[in-house]
């Protein structure tokens, strides 16, 4: 419990220091580009409906996904009638919601574009969602159902869901030692970084080709999943693995919702103060909601976890050794 308690205000000391150590971001004098992201989570599919597991499992949209994909591209049509360029997990729900916003989106679909010259769509497999491995593919209410552990049944699936649930982080399947949290982390923050190394290149472009500096650069629109959407999200504000926690549902995503985050370069390729952090995000679809600032969401997630640091909850698996939740 020491431990526990030791680390929790290692964690404080360190959230108090980013607060300090970004403070150069929000006073840097802006790149003249600004980059900007639209996240979109696939429509709703049959495993949605039913609730289940899906993870890296193939489903597909039901009626109602694929109406709200054909809303969310007509919404786009109307507020986002230039997009640069398309990056695609390569799971069926995913395409398939970029085939109903496609179908409603002119320059998407190429009616007003040659054909040299449709907006590129980039298929990327880091995109894809948590992988649940032991977990996919089953109900969630069989799943808690078996809500205690015991010396016959260890590894009471109830009692992993609530572990898993309480301490993502730490989360370890025992069945094939997959960290589920962990690996969608990185994966996470490594498409990050690739979406800034384009933008970075496009800003580049732009300036070579002697466009005005104050030139717009199209969005680049993001189709993924749930929580991959959220973990880029969080990586994007430079927010710590333990905002992933958060109980107000603050970063989580909807079925085709909409999510716009914007990041300013600057000329030697890193963000603004020689950061990857965003500059700012906001809801776009369905609901539009104020602009929030990466300081901001550092700093409320620093009161959100000196809150919850009273009661340090250490995840002990009970057969004995740590448990890695993610």
């Amino acid at each position: 419990m020491l431990q526990a308690i030791t680390t929790s205000m290692c964690t404080k000391l360190m959230f108090i220091g980013s607060l300090s150590s970004r403070s150069s971001i929000a006073s840097s004098a802006f790149a003249p580009h600004v980059a900007r992201f639209l996240i979109v989570r696939h429509g709703e599919t049959d495993y949605n409906s039913d609730g289940r597991v899906q993870g890296t499992l193939e489903s597909q949209l039901t009626s109602r996904g694929q109406m709200q994909a054909t809303e969310l591209g007509r919404w786009l049509a109307r507020n986002e009638p230039s997009i640069g360029r398309v990056v695609v997990s390569p799971k069926k729900r995913t395409r398939e919601t970029l085939a109903g916003i496609t179908a409603e989106h002119q320059a998407l679909s190429g009616v007003e574009r040659e054909a040299a010259v449709l907006v590129p769509v980039d298929v990327r497999p880091g995109l894809r969602e948590i992988e649940l491995t032991a977990w996919e593919g089953r109900m969630r209410g069989d799943i808690t159902a078996a809500d205690t552990a015991s010396a016959d049944m260890p590894d009471a699936d109830g009692a992993r869901w609530n572990r898993w649930k309480a301490d993502p982080m730490s989360f370890v399947f025992r069945e094939d030692g997959h960290a589920p949290f962990r690996c969608l982390w990185e994966r996470a923050g490594g498409e990050w970084q690739s979406l800034l190394d384009e933008a970075t290149a496009a800003a580049a472009a732009t300036d070579s080709e002697g466009k005005g500096a104050q030139t717009e650069i199209p969005p680049t629109l993001v189709v993924a999943h749930g929580a991959f959407n959220r973990a880029l999200l969080l990586q994007s504000l430079g927010l710590p693995q333990v905002s992933w926690r958060d109980d107000k549902d603050h970063f989580v995503f909807d079925n085709c919702e909409c999510v716009e985050i914007q990041w300013r370069p600057s000329l030697d390729g890193a963000g603004v103060g020689g950061s990857s952090c965003a500059v700012q995000w906001r809801r776009r679809y369905p609901q539009e909601s104020k602009w929030r600032t990466s300081d901001e969401e550092v700093q409320r997630a620093a009161e959100t976890y000196l809150a919850a640091a009273a009661m340090p909850t250490p995840c002990v698996d009970v057969i004995g050794s740590p448990s890695s939740s993610s």
